[in-house]
């Protein structure tokens, strides 16, 4: 039974049994109320949602200049790009600047049938100028210190980017897509890494 509820159900057959009493012996009644312990809420139930958020997270970056890049999801579904959709499954995508030309990237999948996707190779620096294009388009600094969490399944995420200037973006959410920003278009990023991973010359199909 809900704890409110159950508090509610029994206060009110005290202050039933205390109006009896209070008839002849107004001090067991105020002894009764006295006793009553304050309603203290339990944890989220049922799905409900905890929110671990930082709200002193700040909510504009200045730099553009990504250094590092870390993301990874849980797509549940595949997106379809016409008549090429993206692998379903477990992501994790990662980016990080070598010098002021190449950048280390590399996507790994692992899909429902644990067939696993794994590519890891060098692209031109000006990718992590795309990727900041995203964060910009989908306003991902707004979500800057966002952390939820609830018992539902099917939905996780965990978004770090770093900047030249220190500056960070972290996000993150464990449960069911209540804990996942609206405008968090993972499959966007895919996207771009897919783009950038067949340009290489890699295949990406989960084997």
């Amino acid at each position: 039974m809900n704890m409110k509820i159950l508090y509610i159900t029994l206060s009110a057959i005290i202050l039933i049994g205390g109006a009896v009493y209070m008839l002849s012996d107004n001090k067991a009644f105020a002894d009764i109320l006295a006793n009553i312990p304050p309603f203290q809420p339990g944890p989220p139930v049922c799905g409900g949602t905890e929110d671990y958020t930082n709200t002193d997270a700040p909510k504009v970056i200045k730099s553009k200049k990504i250094e590092d890049f870390r993301f990874r999801f849980d797509g549940s579904s595949a997106v379809s790009m016409g008549d090429d959709p993206l692998p379903s499954g477990r992501y994790e995508l990662q980016m990080r600047r070598i010098d002021g030309e190449k950048a280390e990237m590399s996507v790994k999948c692992t899909d429902p049938c644990q067939r696993i996707l794994d590519i890891k190779t060098e692209v031109p620096a000006e990718a992590l100028d795309r990727l900041q294009k995203i964060i910009d388009d989908q306003k991902l600094a707004e979500i800057n210190g966002w952390y939820k969490r609830n018992s539902a399944l099917g939905c996780s995420f965990n978004l770090s980017v770093v900047y030249d200037s220190q500056e960070k973006l972290t996000a993150g959410g464990e449960g069911g897509c209540s804990v996942v920003p609206h405008n968090l278009g993972s499959f966007t990023f895919v996207k771009l890494f897919k783009e950038l991973a067949v340009s290489k010359g890699f295949e990406f199909v989960c084997k």
